[in-house]
């Protein structure tokens, strides 16, 4: 058992959706094996489970997939206790399931949702000694898991079951050990993406927590808050996000994304979070770009094209505007960032190419007024040149 399930798990990976004709058979098996095996191979099996899920992603979301492997998986949930360590690798295998079948695992989302929080506040409260943080920290990836796949119906999933996700996810966030804060910083990010509106009655502890967890020696934990609190000005309404409290974070954004030793994800992280936030307030931001304007527009021409980058470019139309100076000196730079958005394979949103288009005339005019615009032109490549004279009519 032990030796053909670690197999298995190995062939998942490397083959990927080579096998989905196979998934039946494979499922059938599992099943069987899900209600036989004990406790050492469960472990391995659970591995090899949530291995297939990550490798075949939506392909999995079938209802007569779900009906085979779900119900002895939900019978282990059940089985074991809260406090029981073989329930951690299943609380792991739960969390790619979960992001794998999305709405296909409605059903089960309550009470898996409802023993994730228990968890969480059974080890938040207990003794120093007796608490296990490996439990909050599974349960907290589980909820993330829930969150992302669920997407909008889990607004009305924590609505309707009077949630405590969100105070325990704040209580996380503070969390002494790393780990724990990492998976609550997850948390956060695919919160604000699925119910943002359960986070803006909390904003200043969360941005309070954020500011204090934006170290780049803890990298996972450091990145996650990065992230999480991009996401979160990607939906919070613009008055909620104040001047006083984005301004306290732009500064170590700004730290971030500057130091070139720092990895890769981090800083373009940092990169985007920024965007956004002079998206929400450019008033906080715009002030400080000429201390990052030139390397965010590095990192950002190398982000694919999403709505991430869609709302950083925005981000720095918006801001443009309130500090020119800075622009007209880095405009080689800025242009090069607005090439880099590849229109004939990613479609531009028609609010995002009307702020540029806008920006952009609007430079070219100053800059001719000022006398300036030859010389900037000339700094520019000949391929973003052509580029936005074909996507933008900027070079008549």
């Amino acid at each position: 058992q032990e030796a053909a399930v670690s197999a298995m798990a190995v062939l998942e990976e490397e083959a990927g959706e080579l096998l989905v004709p196979y998934v039946p058979a494979i499922l059938n098996v599992y099943s069987q094996a899900l209600q036989h095996y004990k406790t050492k191979n469960l472990v391995i099996l659970y591995d090899a489970c949530g291995t297939l899920a990550e490798a075949l992603g939506d392909k999995l979301n079938k209802p007569e997939y779900i009906n085979v492997l779900l119900p002895p998986l939900i019978a282990k949930w059940h089985a074991v206790s809260d406090d029981d360590k073989s329930l951690l690798p299943l609380l792991e295998c739960m969390s790619y399931i979960v992001s794998a079948l999305k709405m296909g695992f409605q059903q089960f989302a309550q009470p898996v949702m409802q023993r994730c929080e228990r968890i969480i506040a059974h080890n938040l409260d207990a003794p120093e000694e007796i608490a296990d943080e490996e439990f909050i920290g599974f349960s907290l990836d589980l909820l993330a898991g829930l969150a992302g796949g669920l997407e909008g119906s889990m607004e009305a999933l924590m609505a309707d079951t009077n949630s405590q996700c969100v105070p325990l996810m704040l209580r996380c966030l503070t969390h002494p050990i790393p780990d724990v804060r990492q998976s609550g910083f997850a948390l956060l990010g695919d919160l604000a993406k699925s119910a943002p509106t359960h986070l803006h009655p909390h904003l200043h502890p969360i941005l309070r927590a954020v500011h204090q967890n934006l170290d780049p020696e803890d990298l996972s934990v450091c990145n996650n808050a990065c992230w999480a609190v991009g996401e979160l000005a990607g939906v919070s309404p613009p008055a909620s996000m104040s001047e006083e409290a984005i301004g306290q974070l732009v500064e170590p954004l700004m730290s971030i994304l500057c130091r070139l030793d720092l990895h890769k994800s981090l800083r373009e992280n940092a990169t985007v979070t920024l965007g956004r936030f002079g998206l929400v307030c450019p008033e906080a931001v715009a002030p400080n770009l000429q201390n990052f304007i030139k390397p965010w527009c590095m990192v950002l021409t190398t982000i694919r094209d999403d709505v991430e980058k869609e709302q950083a470019l925005r981000g720095m139309a918006k801001m443009s505007y309130m500090n020119p100076p800075v622009i007209i000196d880095a405009w080689p730079s800025v242009c090069e960032t607005i090439h880099s958005w590849k229109k004939d394979t990613h479609p531009m949103q028609p609010e995002l190419e009307k702020e540029l288009t806008d920006m952009l005339g609007w430079f070219k005019d100053k800059l001719q007024e000022d006398g300036q615009w030859d010389a900037c032109h000339s700094r520019v490549s000949d391929s973003a040149k052509h580029g936005l004279q074909v996507n933008f009519g900027l070079y008549a």
